[in-house]
């Protein structure tokens, strides 16, 4: 069996579809990213993500103010999730404003979300036209489920324009050194950035690998799917690579924005730190999504926006770029020895 790697995958990318309820302000993503602070940042998001038991649908204000001073962020966020029969379930909203001053590398972070039943605000929002549509009025909206919930900033570590530029120094190596990877497709391949599986139907013999806990190295696994019980290790696996593929290839658009999307998967390879929670540094997959988690979108955007472009940045990307991460970690744990029956483990070096 032969490697798949991302370069040739992300050859046959689609386009990237967003579900929008609007027509107000259309989710596209800006066609440069050389002068990315020059193209106004699309204000107003909707979009659609599916999930294992359903889907949400995502109506977001996005801000984002940045230059070599400071980089702020704000977000209004609106998610509401349905079961896989369409039956609306609950809301999650949020509000959330990230400041960081890149000449002290002072930072501050503001975070209120909220679980409510809201089915009436859903249909209302759902019925707005075009013409009658305004972004302040969801803004406020988003707020008037805080009333009494102003909330203070919590001052955070933050970064100075010296390590902004080395975060991108560290990434832009990872992309060139990598750029002259090649691959071949196997049978039943599929993957991205070194995350994959490979599986022969007829005679049941597999490879597997995903990105370990630590930076650049893969665990890699060689079997039969018949032993055991690899059949259905095997399965669960190949269904979250499948979605981290269409997630970090398709939907977050690796055609159109190659550098921008690579620079991402570096990132989180690399294990550049994402942020601090409870004590512990954030970093890789299960790091980005504690970070969306438990610090915020608009921190959380700022931090797509340094790694990426200002212009590339938002809602949508972000919300993309978790499920990426969340499939990603999630087959990292499928990996554990103990779900596998008579196969060979290695680590590797990759992406």
């Amino acid at each position: 069996m032969k490697k798949i790697t991302s370069t040739l995958l992300a050859l046959s990318v689609v386009g990237m579809s967003i579900f929008s309820n609007f027509a107000v302000v259309p989710t596209t993503f800006a066609k440069s990213s050389k002068a990315y602070e020059k193209i106004p940042q699309p204000k107003f998001d909707s979009y659609k993500i599916e999930l294992n038991d359903g889907y949400k649908i995502v109506s977001e204000s996005v801000e984002i103010n940045k230059n070599d001073d400071f980089i702020e962020t704000s977000v209004y966020s609106r998610e509401d999730f349905f079961d896989n029969d369409g039956k609306y379930q609950n809301t999650v909203l949020e509000i959330s404003s990230f400041h960081n001053d890149f000449e002290t590398g002072e930072a501050k972070n503001k975070f209120l979300t909220k679980t409510v039943h809201d089915e009436k605000g859903r249909k209302t929002l759902s019925s707005k036209k075009t013409v009658s549509f305004e972004i302040t009025d969801f803004e406020a909206e988003i707020e008037s489920y805080f009333e009494d919930e102003e909330g203070a900033f919590d001052k955070i570590e933050g970064y100075t324009l010296e390590d902004v530029k080395e975060e991108k120094e560290t990434i832009n190596k990872e992309i060139e050194k990598n750029n002259n990877s090649i691959g071949l497709k196997a049978v039943l391949a599929r993957g991205a950035f070194d995350n994959y599986y490979n599986h022969d139907n007829k005679s049941g013999d597999f490879e597997i690998q995903a990105l370990s806990a630590s930076a650049h190295e893969y665990i890699r696994i060689t079997g039969n799917e018949d032993d055991g019980d690899n059949s259905d290790s095997l399965s669960n696996f190949k269904s979250y690579i499948k979605a981290y593929e269409d997630a970090v290839i398709t939907k977050m658009d690796r055609e159109e924005f190659r550098d921008e999307v690579n620079a991402w998967a570096s990132g989180i390879s690399s294990f550049l730190t994402i942020g601090q929670y409870g004590g512990e540094y954030l970093k890789g997959p299960a790091g980005w999504v504690k970070g969306v988690k438990y610090l915020g979108k608009a921190f959380m955007v700022a931090k797509l926006a340094l790694w990426t472009t200002q212009a590339y940045a938002s809602g949508a990307v972000l919300g993309y770029s978790n499920i990426a991460a969340e499939n990603l970690d999630n087959a990292r744990k499928e990996l554990n020895y103990k779900n596998w029956t008579n196969v060979r483990m290695k680590i590797v070096s990759g992406y």
